[in-house]
């Protein structure tokens, strides 16, 4: 019960992010005490943020330029504070966690004849994705950088397409273990 509760302080306090329409002060230093009150070491966290800083500048940069600056601006800093809110859940949660408090949340599928452990696997298999996503996106960034290719906005196809034919890779692998399996 005491996960279940952790996890919907999390949602709410994410979705609050991106509703708050001021105060992204208050939103600061309540990130800033989860990090003390929880022991969650500072240049760690740093670390994550900036794990996904390209991702955070080119959803900035595109808002900027269909929207306006500040909006994309504001965007970009809620994103900030939405990975470090993210971060903050993750050191305190794990994929089992996680996957009894999806099984708690989603019980009521029962009466459409769909079982909440599906859901729950489903649900810990997508997160435990996502750092083997943030490990192939390196990788692809680090060889343009090695064969001396100049990442651009424009020419995004030559990150994104090997990227998604690794994505299907892996997917399709996941699958035929779970067909292997008998899931």
């Amino acid at each position: 019960m005491k996960k279940l509760l952790e996890f919907i302080i999390f949602i709410s306090y994410t979705i609050l992010i991106f509703n708050l329409r001021k105060g992204l002060m208050i939103i600061f230093i309540a990130n800033m005490i989860f990090m003390v009150v929880l022991k969650i070491n500072l240049k760690k966290a740093l670390y994550n943020i900036l794990d996904f800083g390209f991702i955070i500048l080119i959803t900035t940069i595109i808002n900027s330029l269909i929207i306006n600056l500040s909006v994309g601006l504001i965007i970009g800093i809620r994103l900030i504070f939405v990975c470090n809110t993210t971060y903050i859940f993750s050191r305190n949660f794990t994929y089992m966690d996680l996957a009894n408090v999806v099984e708690k949340i989603f019980v009521f599928m029962k009466l459409f004849n769909v079982e909440p452990k599906s859901i729950g696997l489903i649900v810990c298999i997508a997160v435990a994705f996502i750092p083997i996503l943030k490990h192939e996106l390196r990788g692809i960034l680090d060889a343009l950088k090695t064969k001396g290719y100049k990442i651009k906005i424009t020419k995004l196809n030559v990150i994104l397409q090997p990227f998604f034919t690794s994505i299907l890779k892996k997917v399709d692998q996941i699958e035929e273990a779970m067909l292997a399996k008998g899931a």
